[in-house]
């Protein structure tokens, strides 16, 4: 039998395309990692509090242009950090 290929995984066309996706992140596990490795990478604890990350790129490159069914984020925020919740929402990610 013939093992998978990434075509059968791909959005960008053909017959296998998936057409509807179903997006679920851990935000605090997105968030922390990004800080465990900004810190690893710059060699200080205090590159973990300047890591940014772009949620809207984030969403577009989980869903590659496909109609998503249902976007779900979970995981702690500080309120300090609600406006990251607020974008995630207007985006129709429920939150």
């Amino acid at each position: 039998m013939n093992a998978p290929t990434e075509r059968h995984l791909t959005a960008h066309g053909g017959e296998n395309t998936m057409e509807r996706v179903f997006i679920y992140w851990d935000n605090s596990n997105i968030f922390l990692e990004a800080q465990r490795l900004a810190e690893e990478r710059n060699e200080g604890p205090a590159s973990r509090y300047r890591i940014r990350i772009n949620f809207d790129d984030l969403l577009r490159l989980a869903h590659a242009n496909r109609p998503v069914e249902r976007a779900f984020a979970a995981g702690f925020v500080p309120p300090e950090m609600r406006h990251l919740w607020n974008r995630m929402e207007s985006n129709g990610i429920q939150v």
